[in-house]
């Protein structure tokens, strides 16, 4: 039986090497001579990518029963994009290359969906050390691409970063198992009772709520790199200043994870959207560099409420054999976002600012909590308070 480690081993490399392209993507855009709005256009293509083909991904594992190979498929094609993209001069290079990488990632999810499959009741309770060593990942790729950068190249940092996915591709093929998910009904229905559900439509609900915070979040990422150097030196500083959200991310997750049923999943998500507005506040507002470190340890606290909230809801309600699917769509919500917020960030600071784009955000945030109200009243019209139990 693999471990709860393996898992976030996977995870981790994983997270260190797709974090490096979101710090200095930005960064080599602009570097090549491109605007705000290129940026935006770059960073987009990569979640149209996730987003047309997580579904696509998570479809395939359910019906084939298989997780695996659609794991170590996306990591290979990841690193693969990745390394074109160093040689990437033009914003069609960029935009295609970066598209590549997304195609790839898009089977990331799976692994939340084998880890469900594989530790059932349990999942939900370590899930935070899944979703912890992945934060882990991101906050130590922030830091080495920004000192790599700084010391040789940024190219160099892109063909670093390309390797470690490779990593996570070689741990699922050893390290993990592969859970087949359990076969669908084909005896008939008996007479008078309700067909089973194939996929519970309240999630999209969710998925509502989690694609409107994150457009007004990554509106806001796409355009910190550039945010940051008004307050550093150089981009190993910038890296650094940036790893703090994400070294942070661990300690509150495996905590969170550990009490996320008593908590509440959905009031987690609550809390998670009302920090992130006040956060957003703090930055728009800083004057000094202490003030935005400050802000990368509450949006810590507040994504990885986030984090556990939504993924251990989707984990206690998805059945096994949608639970590919479930998560795909998940993905795909957060990608719809990543798709958007680029363009809504970078479009808003040409307008104005970066500051009076954060502030501008941070209000169209607040839209997202009539959906999640309306999760939560569905659950507790159904008797289930919000809180389903796991299979």
């Amino acid at each position: 039986m693999a471990s709860v480690r393996d898992f976030s081993v996977s995870a981790f490399f994983t997270g260190f090497g797709s974090f490096s392209f979101m710090l200095l993507l930005p960064i080599r855009v602009e570097q090549l001579g491109f605007d705000r709005i290129a940026i935006g256009m770059v960073l987009s293509s990569y979640a149209v990518a996730v987003l047309l083909f997580s579904p696509l991904w998570g479809y395939f594992s359910d019906r084939s029963g298989r997780r695996k190979p659609f794991l170590i498929l996306g990591y290979l094609i990841f690193s693969g994009g990745s390394l074109l993209l160093i040689t990437a001069q033009t914003i069609p290079e960029l935009m295609a290359f970066r598209f590549l990488q997304g195609v790839g990632f898009a089977a990331h999810p799976m692994l939340v969906a084998l880890f469900t499959d594989h530790f059932g009741s349990e999942a939900t309770r370590r899930f935070g050390t899944l979703s912890g060593l992945e934060a882990l990942g991101w906050g130590i790729g922030s830091l080495t691409a920004g000192f790599l950068a700084d010391q040789l190249s940024i190219q160099v940092a892109f063909a670093t970063a390309a390797m470690w996915p490779l990593v996570s591709a070689a741990l699922v093929y050893g390290r993990l198992p592969e859970s087949r998910p359990e076969t669908r009904q084909t005896s008939p229905t008996p007479t008078g009772a309700a067909p089973p559900e194939a996929f519970p439509k309240k999630l999209f609900f969710l998925y509502g709520t989690v694609f409107v915070r994150m457009s007004s979040a990554i509106a806001l990422w796409s355009m910190l790199p550039l945010y940051l150097m008004m307050f550093v030196e150089n981009l190993t500083q910038a890296g650094a200043v940036n790893a703090v959200n994400m070294l942070m991310q661990p300690l509150f997750m495996i905590w969170l994870g550990k009490y996320a049923e008593p908590l509440g999943r959905l009031r987690l998500v609550m809390w998670g959207i009302f920090g992130t507005v006040l956060t957003f506040w703090l930055y728009a507002s800083a004057a000094q560099v202490w003030q935005i470190l400050l802000g990368q340890i509450t949006i810590s606290l507040s994504w990885a409420a986030i984090v556990i909230g939504m993924n251990t809801y989707v984990m206690a309600t998805a059945s096994k054999h949608v639970r590919g699917k479930a998560f795909g769509y998940l993905t795909s919500s957060i990608m719809i976002a990543m798709a958007v917020g680029p363009m809504l960030g970078s479009t808003l600071a040409a307008a104005l600012s970066i500051r009076g784009m954060i502030f501008i955000v941070s209000l169209l945030m607040l839209p997202s909590l009539p959906l999640l109200i309306r999760l939560r009243m569905l659950d507790q019209r159904a008797g289930v308070a919000a809180e389903v139990t796991p299979e």
